[in-house]
């Protein structure tokens, strides 16, 4: 049902744009965390990045296949993405310069921590 276009748009917009989003966060901002190296703060950064960047290869494709088939196939009774599916994608996105905040801010509490550290 869908065609060349409509995964064009799942790939660019689901995956590719995510992932440049999350390493410019990481390479260009001061939010990536690159001055204390990889072990400077308990590898939360890299963890951070990478699973918020798994958070949206989990949600923004299937909202843009989603979108992507309700134009194709209204009439069959698929409907667009729903509030929560953009609200989500919009809490993942925003979970990327957070984590990074807290972790170059020391902001995380003490006892996970040291259990990042052990």
């Amino acid at each position: 049902m869908l065609d060349g276009r409509d995964r064009a748009w799942v790939l660019g917009a689901g995956v590719v744009i995510p992932l440049a989003f999350i390493m410019a966060v990481n390479r260009f901002t001061p939010l990536g965390g690159r001055q204390f190296g990889m072990v400077g703060n308990a590898m939360l950064l890299p963890a951070g990045h990478f699973s918020g960047l798994v958070l949206l290869w989990l949600i923004v494709p299937a909202q843009i296949v989603r979108s992507r088939l309700a134009k194709q196939t209204g009439v069959f009774g698929f409907r667009k993405s729903s509030w929560f599916g953009l609200i989500a994608a919009i809490s993942a996105a925003a979970f990327i310069p957070l984590i990074g905040w807290a972790a170059i801010h020391h902001s995380f509490p003490p006892f996970w921590a040291s259990g990042l550290r052990g």
